[in-house]
């Protein structure tokens, strides 16, 4: 179940459908919080909302449910930083 809330999580951060996906993913972690994809994808939109110290959190947690997917995580981040210095802010933080 937690797996098919990430996929779901990850369509809807594909149509820029934040607020859904982080949803999507916080109840994925809460399912199984070993799905270090989840914690990727929601670090993500942390960053993307200017949340640097929970986004490191995730990525951490990330890291400690699976070390092989550094590299991917990594480049999924390095993207997501030079989206935002282009578009600055690309999303306003919520409240």
């Amino acid at each position: 179940m937690a797996v098919a809330f990430d996929g779901r999580g990850t369509a809807r951060m594909n149509k820029v459908e934040l607020a859904a996906a982080l949803t999507d993913f916080n109840r994925a972690i809460e399912l199984d919080s070993k799905l270090s994809s989840a914690y990727v994808n929601r670090g993500l939109i942390l960053l993307l909302q200017g949340k640097q110290a929970e986004a490191e959190a995730d990525f951490k947690h990330a890291i400690e449910a699976n070390p092989a997917i550094k590299p991917e995580m990594e480049s999924r981040i390095e993207a997501v930083r030079r989206l935002r210095k282009v578009n600055t802010p690309v999303v306003k933080p919520g409240p």
